[in-house]
């Protein structure tokens, strides 16, 4: 909010300016309730990433991770939204692919082309493997 008041006060060249837009600023750029009820329960997954999880409970966070985001999806109108939502979610079903795919193999490399989600590779990457 401090920002758009301070580019509201520099758009308009004076201290004055419109409580309302601003007011219509924040709004727009505020979740819908719908989408913070789903950044509630992802919230919960990374918490629990960054103390530590075991496989087993990663699997049963993300059930809950891709029920919520079917609960939540038919509600939400912003495409930004939509496409977040979709985006979390397969990159931590890839997550657990590859989780799933160390855990059963004897090999030190994973196959790249076995999951679904499009991301950056830093330049000299191997192509094909991890």
């Amino acid at each position: 909010m401090r920002d758009e008041l301070a580019r509201q006060k520099a758009a308009s060249g004076s201290s004055a300016i419109s409580t309302q837009a601003v007011v219509t600023h924040v709004a727009s750029v505020l979740p819908t309730p719908d989408f913070a009820d789903f950044l509630r329960v992802s919230r919960r997954m990374v918490s629990a990433m960054g103390t530590g999880v075991s496989y087993g409970d990663f699997g049963q966070r993300l059930v809950d991770i891709e029920a919520s985001a079917e609960e939540v999806l038919p509600k939400i109108t912003d495409p930004a939204q939509k496409a977040k939502i979709a985006d979390f979610v397969i990159a931590l079903h890839d997550a657990y692919s590859l989780w799933r795919y160390k855990i059963s193999s004897d090999s030190d490399r994973m196959p790249i082309d076995s999951i679904s989600g499009e991301y950056a590779y830093p330049a000299g990457f191997p192509a094909g493997a991890w």
